[in-house]
């Protein structure tokens, strides 16, 4: 019964939960404007993706539990029985049915506390508790396991896993000072590679946002060095960059390297954060106007990040807003209200402060009308006709410039229809910014050297 049951059902089983944590690790996605948590699950959708899988196993677990569970003297005598339940409390739990993981890890921990496997139940039930948001739970539940370390059938992995539980337990109550102290624990014993590199990051994130910038830096590197996943490499080496002192390190140091990472094309869905960085540099030395600047370019290349979009925005409104400059400050809080994810720190005041800056400007464009209308109305004649001779002999000048730009657009035109070969570049436009010619230039490459992948020197071969 065991050997059929280990190397037939249980092992199937293991092989579908096995490929559903693979997808999670794979495909999940963290929020890194935030401190990370210790272990990412991923979202619903992922859960969704992943059901299936987490079905199977499920089905492996118990199909062999009613095959060949052997219960004498209230001992079960085929182990594999044992991990068999937890199997099936974990596959619920990663396809985030967590009343049915709850239920089956209680189970296990209460049922078979003749077999170390009853701490792996405890371990998982606290992990559901931190999932499910009861936090008290489960703090009761790991306080617990924590009284029995000195159990001599305590098992090895869930010492090792112990610490690092209690430390996302903290994170996610946003308890960072407690925290810390398990995830430096944690770092000595753990032995996964990967996990070990996040751990090293949070410790870093933590020590950034409490202004230990030698000890976040120190951090930092050790991540870049360990050769981690592209978003934790880039953001790392974003973070060294902005780990700085302005009076003790030269920050034109600083933002050479960010300008680098900007320029780089390996970087370039990531111009958003980069920018932010680079306002972040400036605005600690005190250079304001550098900083508007770099907000607005993190603005308007933030279109996929919806939560760096809307952080860069707020951060330029509030900007605005302290000079009394409240046209911009609510042109850029309504950027932000657009781009808003629902979980967003202070989600239901900004929504207000938009909405009350909306009305402020509207009054504010009343009076400024009003006023203007005023002080004409008080000019004499001769004023008001000098004031009129101004205002047509502007917009006489600005046709002409419209009349020449439209003509040198029209020669361009008429010159790019004579010479196919000559790419046409309308209205005085750079050849990137020109869509016409854009796409002719691209149509010509791709007859001649074929549909390439965009990588470095791709013509050698």
């Amino acid at each position: 019964h065991r050997v059929a049951w280990h190397y037939n059902v249980y092992w199937n089983g293991k092989q579908s939960l096995d490929k559903g944590v693979a997808e999670i690790r794979k495909n999940a996605v963290d929020n890194f404007s935030h401190v990370l948590r210790v272990y990412n699950y991923g979202g619903a959708a992922l859960a969704k993706r992943i059901t299936p899988l987490m079905q199977d196993a499920i089905k492996q677990a118990s199909e062999g539990i009613q095959k060949h569970s052997m219960v004498f003297n209230g001992k079960e005598l085929v182990r594999w029985v044992d991990y068999s339940y937890l199997m099936m409390g974990q596959a619920n739990f990663y396809k985030k049915d967590f009343t049915a993981a709850r239920r089956i890890f209680d189970f296990v921990a209460k049922k078979y506390t003749y077999d170390p496997v009853h701490y792996e139940g405890m371990l998982w039930l606290a992990k559901t508790y931190i999932e499910s948001g009861d936090y008290e739970k489960a703090d009761a539940q790991l306080n617990l396991l924590r009284s029995r370390l000195t159990n001599d059938d305590f098992p090895v992995e869930v010492k090792i896993q112990l610490p690092l539980v209690e430390a996302d337990l903290y994170i996610a109550e946003n308890n960072l000072d407690d925290a810390y102290t398990y995830l430096e624990q944690g770092l000595k014993t753990c032995r996964k590679r990967q996990l070990r590199t996040r751990i090293m990051f949070i410790l870093g994130q933590i020590n950034e946002k409490e202004n230990h910038l030698d000890a976040a830096a120190n951090y930092f590197k050790d991540v870049i060095k360990r050769n981690p996943e592209f978003h934790l490499d880039f953001e790392a080496r974003l973070r060294l960059a902005t780990s700085f002192d302005t009076l003790q390190k030269d920050h034109k140091y600083v933002e050479k390297t960010l300008k680098k990472m900007a320029s780089s094309h390996q970087y370039h869905q990531f111009l958003d954060k980069i920018y932010y960085a680079l306002a972040e540099v400036a605005g600690r030395s005190h250079q304001d106007t550098l900083m508007v600047h770099y907000l607005k370019l993190s603005v308007s290349h933030g279109q996929k990040d919806n939560w760096q979009r809307t952080t860069a925005a707020v951060k330029l409104a509030k900007t605005y807003f302290n000079k009394g400059d409240y046209v911009p400050a609510q042109a850029y809080y309504d950027t932000a209200v657009m781009a808003l994810p629902k979980d967003y720190p202070d989600h239901d005041h900004i929504r207000k402060t938009a909405a009350v800056l909306s009305q402020v400007v509207k009054y504010s464009e009343n009076i400024q009308n009003q006023d203007s209308l005023q002080r004409l109305s008080k000019l004499n004649k001769a004023s008001l006709d000098a004031l009129v001779d101004k205002k047509i002999e502007n917009y006489k000048k600005e046709q002409q410039k419209k009349a020449e730009q439209q003509s040198e657009a029209i020669q361009t035109q008429t010159f790019s229809n004579n010479n196919p070969s000559q790419p046409a570049q309308t209205g005085g436009l750079w050849y990137f910014y020109n869509s016409t010619a854009r796409s002719r230039g691209y149509n010509d490459f791709i007859q001649q050297w074929g549909n390439r992948k965009l990588q470095d020197l791709w013509f050698l071969s």
